[in-house]
């Protein structure tokens, strides 16, 4: 199996981040919400992405364009006290639009 490695570098996701530059889709807002993450919490966890978190890409669909995912998995202590095993979906293009945010399905 060849080694997977994300398609956005993390040095831009983690600029992008650390500017505010983020885009949450609708799913990964109400989901972050539920979780009790505001926008400024999601930033600190995408600043906190390492290549080890790193699974792999996903080609998303969506009105007839196609658009490359990194998925990252996380063990994070969320803005609660609690951590929370993370499942982080994004694309990048100068902004960070989240996909998905939420805790990881078995």
């Amino acid at each position: 199996m060849p080694l997977q490695v994300p398609h956005y570098p993390l040095r831009d996701v983690h600029a992008a981040a650390r500017t505010g530059s983020l885009i949450l889709r609708q799913r990964a807002e109400r989901d972050s919400i539920n979780l009790g993450y505001f926008e400024c919490d999601i930033a600190e966890c995408l600043l906190s992405l390492t290549e080890e978190n790193f699974r792999n890409t996903e080609t998303y669909i969506h009105n007839a364009r196609q658009t490359e995912c990194d998925v990252y998995h996380i063990n994070y202590t969320g803005p609660s006290g609690d951590a929370d095993e993370l499942y982080v979906k994004f694309s990048f293009n100068g902004w960070v639009t989240v996909y998905s945010f939420h805790l990881r399905r078995r």
